[in-house]
């Protein structure tokens, strides 16, 4: 009987053991009751393993400057024309003359065009990712046809071509010049197409503003407008081999 009696005592004092090592090895395990463990910030500024995914590399506005980049310059990432001027962020942001903070500095057209002889294919001409360059052009430089920004730098393909960064490398960037306060703007000029130019600038130049790509060349208006080629003539295109 005594026999009987150790042997459930010891029983009983192995199952204690048990349950203590169970509890400890829980309570040392990184959890939290009730909520999810955030993981590490990630290169967008969301996070990874259940935290949320961040927006930092989007481009709410569309003017070719991701939100990361604006915050950087002082820019507005919910509108494409900080400082109201009619021109967007984005292509004040690729010449030195423009500063997208100061409505008073607008950019100037640059002498950096071509005429070609005849003109390209019509499917080569299509801009698949709406970064104002042509699909042919694009796989000509090795860019990405399906990706406004190929080397993910946070400025789109067609503004680095005129800013002579290279879009392929994202270590090499546009450097705008920008003020330091911007110019306080009551509303932000309507640009109907969204090729960076607003409908008074483009009625002004001749360009048409119900449509990106005047001359359907592929080449966006914005685009030809800093590079100084014919927005309306597809033989007039921009060359970006030109200095700067």
């Amino acid at each position: 009987m005594k026999f009987q009696i150790k042997n459930i005592k010891l029983l009983a004092l192995v199952a204690l053991c048990l349950v203590l090592l169970a509890c400890n090895d829980f309570l040392s395990k990184d959890v939290t009751l009730g909520t999810y463990k955030k993981g590490t910030t990630g290169s967008t500024g969301g996070t990874t393993g259940g935290g949320t995914t961040g927006t930092g590399s989007s481009d709410s506005d569309s003017d070719g400057l991701s939100n990361d980049v604006e915050v950087e310059l002082g820019t507005k990432s919910t509108a494409a024309d900080t400082d109201g001027d009619g021109f967007s962020d984005g292509l004040e942001s690729a010449t030195t003359s423009g500063d997208p903070l100061d409505a008073s500095t607008e950019p100037t057209p640059a002498d950096r065009a071509k005429v070609i002889e005849a003109e390209s294919d019509s499917s080569s001409k299509s801009d698949s990712d709406k970064d104002g360059l042509p699909d042919g052009f694009e796989t000509a430089q090795g860019l990405d046809i399906n990706d406004t920004d190929s080397d993910g730098d946070g400025f789109s393909d067609g503004i680095e071509m005129v800013a002579g960064s290279n879009p392929l490398l994202a270590s090499d960037t546009p450097n705008p010049s920008t003020s330091q306060t911007p110019t306080s703007t009551t509303s932000t000029p309507k640009d109907t197409d969204g090729d960076g130019l607003s409908d008074s600038i483009e009625q002004l130049n001749g360009s048409t503003s119900s449509t990106t790509d005047s001359d359907k060349d592929g080449y966006s208006d914005g685009i030809e407008f800093l590079m100084g080629s014919d927005a309306m003539d597809a033989l007039s295109i921009p060359d970006f081999d030109a200095p700067l």
